[in-house]
């Protein structure tokens, strides 16, 4: 069978590396790829140019005989790649654009949400900074602000006072700091509590639950600094147990597939709930991706130990109903993975730094993977190339183990200003988990 991944970040990475492990599986295109995913004999680079975009994709997938198509990058499933493949008689994994607009637009995902009973905090949507000003001066603080469009994951402001959330309203609407993906935003209610990357794959119809994962958006350790795609993260949850995980997928996963369904935008794909839970275990969903989360697909990847690409196939066929190898799929060790991140991440990171990487650096695939995000390989040099460079990602007995693993092996990457939080997996609460 022969694979198209498009994307060029660590996420592709990961589902490549692990796409390539499948015996039924004999070529990988990866377009554009990185600097990373040329290590396996299976896969190759695809640098399509100016014809990185829907056509361009389309064309090739037709060209070279593609068995299947897994799609990265949000950007792409909002834009109907998915529509366009399957009106070709493509076999391509990804919600079709109307169901992707559960996170192309916050506005429709949120009011999605009331109209389907899945929990989640107040909300009101603006284009006008006069009208958004004059809300918040009667709302209690902190306040939730979010580009109501795609933003890489960096459109979320928290505000603690009227003059800050003055100042990023301005910033959104006004000064369009987001393009036309600020040119309405939503403010919400704060909800505290512990964050949860829910990931589910959907046929439509069955779905097949992947385990927890806690992201850490924050670019400073203690969860400092600017938001960014994503700075590490680990898996299991430990404060997610059996009882939870199963409210997890009856009150926001089953209830969002029979909505979209209901509402005639049956969704497949990667479904991703972000979730606060609450001390006594409320659950609130503060947004949905329509897409494997990053770094949460390096992480699941390696306590992958079934074959993704059957899981895949039959997702695209929409006979998930068929797939019969739950057992043992998941590894029970604990995964963790930090990003490490360019210089001047994520407004203005430094690019073209030389990357070195120690021969020390044992790379396994059952104990350690370095998967490449924002890298490229010029006469023989890796340099960096993008603002999240790498993902160093542990797989271990259980999260400790695979904390110190991963802080090791980040010693053994240099590059000119590079940087990465020291806290990722920290706080871990001993609670029996999924």
């Amino acid at each position: 069978m022969r694979v198209l991944v498009i994307g060029g970040g660590g996420r592709e990475h990961a589902i490549a590396w692990r796409i390539a492990k499948s015996t039924k599986v004999t070529n990988i295109f990866i377009a554009p790829g990185n600097a990373g995913t040329v290590d396996d004999e299976k896969i190759v680079n695809i640098d399509l140019g100016s014809d990185y975009n829907i056509n361009g994709l389309l064309k090739f997938a037709m060209e070279e005989n593609i068995d299947l198509t897994i799609v990265g990058p949000e950007k792409f499933l909002v834009e109907g790649i998915v529509d366009f493949f399957k009106l070709k008689g493509l076999s391509i994994v990804g919600p079709t654009k109307l169901a992707a607009r559960l996170e192309g637009s916050k506005n429709f995902s949120k009011s999605f949400m009331l109209r389907n009973s899945i929990p989640t905090s107040n909300f009101k949507s603006f284009s006008s900074a006069i009208e958004a000003k004059k809300y918040i001066k009667n709302q209690s603080f902190p306040l939730v602000i979010k580009a109501d469009g795609l933003a890489s994951g960096k459109g979320v402001t928290i505000v603690h006072s009227l003059a800050d959330g003055n100042f990023a309203i301005e910033d959104y609407l006004e000064k369009k700091r987001f393009g036309s993906s600020s040119a309405s935003i939503v403010i919400e209610e704060f909800v505290a509590g512990r964050e949860v990357s829910f990931i589910a794959l959907t046929d439509g119809k069955t779905i097949f639950p992947f385990p927890t994962c806690q992201d850490h958006k924050r670019l400073l350790d203690n969860d400092q600094g600017p938001n960014t795609g994503g700075m590490g993260a680990y898996s299991p949850v430990a404060f997610v147990d059996q009882q939870l995980y199963e409210r997890i997928i009856e009150e926001v996963i089953k209830p969002t597939i029979d909505g979209m369904k209901n509402e005639g935008s049956p969704y497949t794909g990667f479904l991703y709930a972000g979730l606060m839970i609450s001390s006594n275990d409320e659950i609130t969903v503060l947004e949905y991706n329509c897409r494997l989360g990053d770094p949460e697909a390096q992480v699941l990847m390696m306590k992958m130990n079934g074959d993704f690409f059957e899981l895949l196939k039959l997702t695209s066929n929409e006979s998930l109903r068929k797939f019969n190898s739950y057992e043992n799929f998941w590894d029970s060790h604990a995964s963790l993975g930090v990003v490490v991140a360019a210089g001047g991440y994520p407004e203005n990171p430094e690019l073209g730094k030389k990357i070195e990487i120690s021969p020390d650096l044992h790379i396994n695939d059952n104990q350690l993977q370095l998967f490449h995000a924002g890298t490229d390989l010029k006469d023989g040099v890796l340099k960096t190339s993008g603002g999240r460079v790498l993902c160093v990602t542990v797989l271990e007995s259980n999260v400790f183990m695979a904390r110190e693993k991963v802080y090791l092996g980040l010693k053994k990457v240099h590059f000119e200003r590079m940087q990465y939080r020291q806290d990722i997996g920290e706080n871990i609460e001993n609670k029996k988990n999924n």
